[in-house]
């Protein structure tokens, strides 16, 4: 258990920064898997007689792939976090700006409540990717079943469907999460929704010339 008078309250900004250094940690990981994976199969591609040039065979890669490798990246990420949290009490970029995680109590999160609180406090993960999943999903499911539905009576619409979503579920998700941050900037413990559905706090530790 923390001691309460060892630390404070952190600045606003601690949190902003802590957060968008994860969001582009995890970015930089996925994108760079993605140029990884599609540049091998380009070379693959081209070495192997395909009629088509590089550039064609590593843009395709990145469009039929490009995203299921970010969504996978992100997901291994956001378990790493997951861990982090609940082992460490606090991210990457937590650590990088002296922040620690806890419970209103002062204990250590649990795997489960760490888990809530970063599923909630990643508006990318719960309000766009899994939307987005879920609609492929659906679709793929009747379309192999052959299951009768308005979905294959319009085809138009739902393709018009998932590539709204594509970009303006990212447009939601960024909304969410700006609303998160400045419910920081409104709370006097600058907490947020997750923080507080989850009884849980971010403080910063004391230094000695604080005290």
């Amino acid at each position: 258990m923390r001691r309460r008078e060892e630390y404070e309250v952190p600045a606003v900004w601690r949190r902003w920064a802590a957060g968008l250094v994860d969001w582009v940690v995890t970015l930089g990981w996925a994108l760079s898997v993605a140029i990884l994976v599609a540049t091998l199969l380009g070379l693959v591609l081209l070495v192997f007689g395909n009629e088509y040039s590089f550039g064609t065979n590593f843009a395709a890669g990145l469009i039929y792939f490009g995203f299921w490798i970010v969504l996978v990246v992100w997901v291994l990420r956001f378990a790493v976090n997951v861990h982090k949290v609940a082992s460490r009490s606090e991210t990457f970029g937590h650590r990088l700006f002296g922040l620690k995680i806890f419970t209103l109590d002062g204990e250590q999160l649990i795997p489960p409540v760490a888990l809530v609180w970063q599923f909630l406090g990643s508006p990318v993960l719960f309000a766009y990717f899994l939307p987005l999943i879920a609609e492929i999903l659906i679709v793929s499911t009747f379309n192999l079943c052959g299951i009768p539905c308005i979905l294959e009576d319009s085809p138009t619409w739902v393709n018009w469907l998932l590539r709204w979503w594509l970009v303006s579920g990212l447009a939601v998700a960024w909304i969410l999460g700006f609303i998160n941050h400045g419910l920081m900037l409104l709370d006097k413990g600058a907490r947020g929704w997750h923080d507080k559905l989850t009884r849980t706090e971010v403080l910063r530790e004391k230094r000695q010339d604080d005290q």
